[in-house]
C-alpha cells in the first residue's frame, strides 16, 4: 500500500517510489504524460483536416464582421455571455482567416492540455501515477468529447474546463488570485464553470477534512460569481436561457420541473456510460454500483472515491435545469467519472493480486477502452462527413451562383431534409445553422443573406434562386 501523502501545495512528493509497484515513479512520472498525449494525437489528429459545421460558420464570420468593421443591422438577441471564446475566434481568424485547419488545431491543442490537468490533478486526489495516467486517458476517450474537440464551436467546454482544473491546482496551492483569475476567464468561456466554489470546498474537505483557513479564497470567488451575475443581467436578453426547471419553479410547476430534472440526471447517467448503449435504469444501476465497489476501499483511495462522485454530481448542477442534454455537456463531469474509473481498476489489482483479478482487470480495462474509442470515432466521422457535406452544398451554390451582386438574398430549396438531420450520408444535421454565415464566408461579402421557408422576402433586393438536387445546386 502507498502512504505517502500529497504536501498541502498540491505537488507531488518526491518520496514516491513506485506506482502499483512496477516501475520507479521518477522515470513513468516523465513518461506517463507523454503517453497520455499520444493518446490525444491518435484519437484526434485527424480532426484536424476537417471542416466547419453548423454553428461554426456563425462564429467564424462573426470574427470576420469585427476585422472588417462590419455590424449587421437589427436587434440581435444574446443568450450567451461568451467573450472569451468570441475571442479565440477573433485570433484563429486574425491568423488563418476562414481555413478551418488552424481552428481544430486550437481545439486539439486545448484537450490535450485538458488531459494534461486531468492527470496533475488525479496525481493530486488519488496520489498514484498509474491511476492518474488511467483518468487521463479514460478522460480523454469518452465519447463525449468528440462534440467539444471535432466541433470548432465547442471549445467553450475545453476553455471552460482547462481553466475550472486550472483554478482548482491553483487553489490547492494557496494562489487565491490566480484561482479567482482563471475562474473569470473559464466562467465567461461557459457558464457551467459557476459550480467550481462547490467544487473547490468538496475538494478541500476531501482532502484536508476542513475548508476553514480557506475562507477568504471564497469570498473572492463568490464575488467573481456576483460579478458575472452582473454581467450577464446586463448583456443578455434572458439570465438564465434554456433553464426549463426554474422557469416551472417560478411558475409554481413542482411536477414539471421534477420531471425536467430526472429526465437531465438521466441523460447525464446514459452519457457518462455511453460505451455500455445502457438505458437510463441500468446505466444508473451500474454507476451505483461502480461508486459503491471503488468506495469499498482503504481509506485514502475511499476519499478520492467519495470526492470522485461528488465531482461528477457537483459538475452536472450547471446541466440539470437545462432543456436538453447533449452529450457534449459530460465533458466536464467526465473528469470525475474517469477518475471512479481508474480507482475501480486500482481496486481490482490491489496486493494481493492473484492472477484471476489481475485478467479480470485488463479484460475490464481493454473492453472499456476499446468501446470507448469506438463510440468515439463513430461520433468524429459523423462530424466529418457533415463537413463534408456542407461544403459539397456551399461549393454547389458557389457555383449555380458565382458571381452574386452586393445585398443578394439566395432562396435555396432542397436542403430541408438534410437540415432536419435526415440525409443518409451525413447521418447530423448539415447546416443546421450558419448556411448565410457560410455563404458570406465564401464569397467575402457581408452584405449577403438567405431566405429559407415561407419567409417573405425583402423588397428591393436582389434574390438567387438555387435548386439542390442532392447533389448539385441550379440556379433558376
Amino acid at each position: 500500500m502507498d502512504t505517502t501523502l500529497t504536501p498541502p501545495d498540491g505537488s507531488v512528493s518526491p518520496a514516491r517510489t513506485r506506482a502499483f509497484g512496477s516501475s520507479p515513479a521518477t522515470g513513468f512520472a516523465k513518461v506517463a504524460p507523454w503517453l497520455v498525449l499520444g493518446v490525444v494525437l491518435a484519437s484526434y489528429g485527424w480532426t484536424c483536416v476537417f471542416g466547419f459545421v453548423n454553428d461554426d460558420f456563425q462564429w467564424v464570420e462573426q470574427a470576420a464582421a469585427a476585422v472588417d468593421g462590419y455590424r449587421r443591422p437589427g436587434f440581435e438577441v444574446v443568450f450567451f455571455l461568451r467573450p472569451v471564446v468570441e475571442l479565440s475566434f477573433l485570433l484563429n481568424y486574425l491568423i488563418a482567416g476562414s481555413a478551418p485547419f488552424l481552428y481544430h488545431v486550437f481545439n486539439l491543442a486545448l484537450e490535450a492540455l485538458n488531459a494534461w490537468l486531468v492527470w496533475r490533478f488525479a496525481l493530486l486526489v488519488a496520489d498514484d501515477l498509474v491511476i492518474a495516467m488511467l483518468a487521463a486517458i479514460f478522460f480523454t476517450i469518452h465519447p463525449s468529447h468528440p462534440g467539444a474537440v471535432t466541433w470548432v464551436c465547442g471549445r467553450a467546454e475545453l476553455i471552460s474546463t482547462a481553466c475550472f482544473l486550472g483554478a482548482l491546482l491553483q487553489h490547492r496551492k494557496g494562489r487565491a488570485p490566480v484561482a479567482a483569475a482563471l475562474l473569470a476567464v473559464g466562467i465567461f468561456a461557459r457558464e457551467s464553470a459557476v459550480s467550481f466554489p462547490l467544487a473547490a470546498l468538496w475538494l478541500d474537505l476531501s482532502l484536508d477534512g476542513s475548508a476553514r483557513r480557506r475562507w477568504r479564497a471564497f469570498l473572492l470567488y463568490a464575488a467573481v460569481l456576483a460579478l458575472y451575475a452582473v454581467a450577464r443581467s446586463h448583456w443578455t436578453s434572458t439570465f438564465a436561457w434554456q433553464y426549463s426547471a426554474l422557469y416551472l419553479l417560478l411558475q409554481g410547476d413542482w411536477t414539471g420541473m421534477l420531471n425536467v430534472i430526472s429526465t437531465q440526471l438521466s441523460a447525464a447517467v446514459v452519457a457518462l456510460l455511453e460505451p455500455l448503449y445502457l438505458n437510463a435504469l441500468w446505466a444508473s444501476v451500474l454507476l451505483f454500483l461502480l461508486v459503491a465497489f471503488t468506495m469499498w476501499s482503504e481509506p485514502r483511495r475511499r476519499r478520492a472515491a467519495a470526492f470522485s462522485a461528488g465531482w461528477t454530481g457537483i459538475a452536472l448542477l450547471p446541466f440539470i435545469g437545462w432543456a436538453t442534454f447533449h452529450p457534449r455537456y459530460a465533458y466536464l463531469p467526465g473528469v470525475g467519472f474517469a477518475l471512479l474509473l481508474a480507482l475501480s481498476a486500482a481496486r481490482l489489482i490491489r496486493r494481493p493480486m492473484p492472477a484471476w483479478r489481475l485478467a479480470l482487470a485488463v479484460v475490464l480495462v481493454a473492453g472499456w477502452a476499446t468501446a470507448s474509442m469506438v463510440r468515439m470515432q463513430l461520433r468524429n466521422e459523423q462530424w466529418r462527413r457533415n463537413g463534408v457535406m456542407s461544403e459539397r452544398v456551399l461549393d454547389a451554390v458557389v457555383k449555380a451562383v458565382p458571381k452574386p451582386q452586393a445585398n443578394t438574398v439566395f432562396v435555396i430549396e432542397g436542403i430541408g431534409a438534410m437540415r432536419l438531420g435526415r440525409d443518409p450520408w451525413a447521418h447530423t444535421p448539415v447546416l443546421l445553422y450558419g448556411l448565410g454565415e457560410a455563404l458570406r464566408l465564401r464569397f467575402a461579402d457581408h452584405s449577403l443573406d438567405i431566405s429559407l421557408g415561407d419567409a417573405p422576402l425583402p423588397v428591393g433586393r436582389p434574390v438567387a434562386r438555387v435548386q439542390w438536387d442532392g447533389v448539385s445546386a441550379h440556379a433558376y
